[in-house]
């Protein structure tokens, strides 16, 4: 999957799926479909400022379903998603993965002296996923989320 942005000294077009969620809660079918993508015109003070990330990284935008990383992440926000690029996952952050052809936002939380890691919800209502060895394998990390916000008109 091709998840590129384009920049110039001032702007950077990043890609937003419209179509593409990712699941806080039971999981999302995404990323069949990854044809329909709006750019999005972004400023470098907004991706540096606010993502707080380099302005020729390659970000893009998703949308958040479900309410199990809530209070931190709601339904209906918009995700900044920045690829890993070899960069290891820092446990307790918040990431996308794929995971048995889904799309979850959640906290990882990787267990202690082994491979594994647990996807951990911030809704104290919502139960954790924890996987085995060999789910944690299946899992792909899509990329870290580096911000979000909501739509005009969402509380």
């Amino acid at each position: 999957m091709e998840l590129s942005s384009t920049y110039n000294d001032d702007t950077i077009s990043v890609p937003y799926y419209p179509e593409v969620y990712a699941s806080a809660g039971g999981g999302a079918m995404v990323y069949e479909s990854l044809t329909g993508t709006e750019p999005m015109q972004l400023s470098r003070a907004f991706v540096e400022n606010f993502l707080g990330v380099s302005f020729n990284k390659n970000i893009h935008i998703l949308n958040v379903k479900g309410d199990s990383m809530s209070p931190t992440i709601v339904d209906g926000e918009l995700i900044f998603v920045s690829p890993l690029n070899g960069n290891g996952i820092v446990d307790g952050q918040i990431y996308v993965i794929m995971y048995e052809d889904e799309i979850y936002v959640k906290r990882i939380r990787k267990v202690p002296f082994t491979k594994r890691f647990n996807l951990s919800s911030d809704n104290p209502d919502v139960s954790d996923i924890e996987l085995t060895d060999d789910q944690t394998a299946a899992c792909k990390v899509i990329g870290e989320v580096v911000g979000q916000m909501r739509k005009k008109g969402q509380r």
